[in-house]
């Protein structure tokens, strides 16, 4: 019997059973021709990726803002100035905030990479 089984598997690896297409069992690769952006002399993309790079910093900034606000209320909860439950919502709206931010602001990150705003200028 396991004899058998080992033949029927070895046939079963070099033969078809049924109509066999060998085009359609062999993946075809295709390659999408795309063109880089050219951040060097496209005024329009700069002035997009500029925009967004502003964005950006307005997030990153909005962000260190909030940390440094948020590590008041750690360091006011450490010297036991505020109670616990308190400090657990500032802390639980932070994350949420921080959250967020940090979302958008990888988001923003990928579409200019995805632009090809991250491209190397030279002036």
């Amino acid at each position: 019997m396991k004899n058998i089984m080992i033949v029927v598997a070895a046939l079963s690896l070099g033969s078809c059973f049924g109509p066999c297409n060998k085009s359609t069992q062999t993946p075809v690769e295709t390659q999408a021709v795309t063109t880089r952006p050219d951040l060097q002399n496209d005024e329009d993309l700069q002035r997009e990726c500029a925009s967004l790079f502003k964005s950006i910093l307005s997030i990153q900034d909005n962000r260190e803002l909030q940390r440094v606000q948020f590590e008041q209320i750690h360091k006011a909860f450490n010297e036991e100035k505020i109670p616990h439950e308190k400090f657990s919502v500032a802390r639980m709206i932070w994350l949420d905030e921080e959250n967020t931010l940090a979302t958008e602001a990888a988001n923003k990150y990928a579409l200019g990479r995805d632009k090809g705003c991250f491209q190397k200028v030279t002036q």
